[in-house]
C-alpha cells in the first residue's frame, strides 16, 4: 500500500521528532503522546504519538548524540 504525503504530514514528522530530541511530547497539535521509550539513560529515547488528524501511529525517536557518552562508545566500537 502506498500513502501520499502531505505538506501537513510532514510537519507532523518534524513536531513529532523535535518533540523527541528536546523532551517535549505536550501540546503538539494533532498529536498526542501515547508512551515513551524512558530509557533514556541508555542513549535510546522514543516517543508514540497517535495522529488524530489520520488515525495512524508515528514513532519517533532520537539517533546518536555526544551528550550520552555510555551510547555513544558502544555505537563507535560496534562499527569498529
Amino acid at each position: 500500500m502506498s500513502v501520499q504525503l502531505t505538506s501537513s504530514d510532514t510537519q507532523d514528522f518534524i513536531n513529532a521528532s523535535n518533540a523527541v530530541y528536546y523532551r517535549e511530547g505536550e501540546g503538539l497539535p494533532n498529536l498526542t503522546a501515547l508512551c515513551s521509550s524512558g530509557n533514556d539513560a541508555e542513549g535510546f529515547y522514543a516517543t508514540a504519538f497517535f495522529d488524530e488528524a489520520d488515525s495512524r501511529i508515528i514513532i519517533a525517536y532520537e539517533g546518536t548524540s555526544d551528550n550520552n557518552a555510555t551510547y555513544e562508545t558502544a555505537t563507535h566500537i560496534a562499527f569498529m
